[in-house]
């Protein structure tokens, strides 16, 4: 009776041998990525001053990081790390739009809303801004705010 199980168990401990080494190998990944963008930058890492460290990040390696953050749905992690970022600065629209993307599937309207609008304000024309306001704008029934970005959006149309 014993011989009997002997091979079931076997069975499965390979099953769970290739389940787990999956796994690992995805969590190694994130692992490798993250060491390798604080390995990068840690020349430039000051223990005495932390603003020092975050503001000579470059943009490629604070989006790989937060998009690390966001493939684990660690949404919080993401949006933090960006708006900590964007305090240094606050005219990278790359960090604008991520924000807005965040926000636009974590939280409410006004916020997006508020994020939005500091994407327009730094360009203007930038029609990914326009069009998400207007969404926004005609999901809460604003007419009159919907009607001047269309008007926008037709100026920058007819402009192109």
């Amino acid at each position: 009776m014993y011989f009997l199980n002997v091979p079931f168990f076997t069975f499965y401990l390979l099953i769970i041998n290739i389940f787990l080494s999956i796994i690992s190998f995805f969590i190694t990944r994130d692992l490798w990525k993250i060491y390798l963008h604080t390995n990068a930058s840690s020349n430039n890492f000051s223990y005495n001053n932390s603003s020092y460290f975050i503001m000579n990040l470059s943009t490629e390696n604070v989006l790989e990081f937060i998009y690390c953050c966001i493939n684990r749905k660690k949404w919080f992690d993401a949006i933090t790390l960006l708006e900590l970022v964007f305090n240094y600065d606050t005219s990278n629209l790359k960090f604008l739009n991520s924000l807005t993307l965040l926000h636009k599937a974590t939280s409410s309207p006004s916020i997006v809303e508020y994020y939005l609008l500091k994407i327009i304000h730094l360009a203007p024309s930038n029609i990914f801004a326009l069009k998400n306001l207007s969404n926004i704008y005609s999901s809460q029934g604003r007419i009159a705010e919907l009607n001047k970005i269309h008007d926008r959006l037709l100026l920058i149309n007819e402009e192109k």
